[in-house]
């Protein structure tokens, strides 16, 4: 039993576990603490309301995203504008179900900045199945 599990955890982690997906990772960690430190700009020091704080941080953010992802991750040559639209609406899912449970655990009481990363672990898995599966797949 124990060497199945063994080989199980092996396959699964040389499937899953590669220095692309670590990067992403890494890179999405990085981005979300941009994205926290202007959603505290946004609304603490510029008295911007949290919904548009919260959308203007998350959009600044995706951009830095999308080039770490395209030069770094997955070596791309040039911009692509194309890429870049895909990008965007791959992540419209991700980006709306983080935005609506930062919202929404913010006006149940939780502290905005303990909603939004809360709101970041949760929209990560569709983030990296749209970006690893959708716009960087093979087509």
């Amino acid at each position: 039993m124990y060497k199945i599990l063994l080989n199980l955890y092996i396959k699964t982690k040389e499937k899953f576990i590669t220095k692309k997906i670590i990067l992403w990772l890494i890179y999405g960690v990085i981005t979300t603490f941009l994205s926290t430190i202007l959603l505290f700009y946004f609304v603490d020091i510029s008295k911007i309301n949290l919904p548009l704080a919260s959308a203007l941080s998350g959009e600044i953010s995706l951009l830095i995203r999308y080039l770490m992802n395209n030069f770094f991750i997955f070596e791309s040559k040039n911009f692509g504008m194309i890429k870049l639209l895909k990008f965007h609406i791959a992540m419209l899912l991700g980006f709306s179900i983080w935005w609506s449970i930062t919202n929404i655990l913010s006006f149940y009481g939780l502290h905005y900045i303990i909603a939004a990363l809360t709101a970041a672990l949760i929209s990560t898995i569709i983030n990296l199945v749209t970006n690893f599966k959708w716009v960087w797949g093979k087509n």
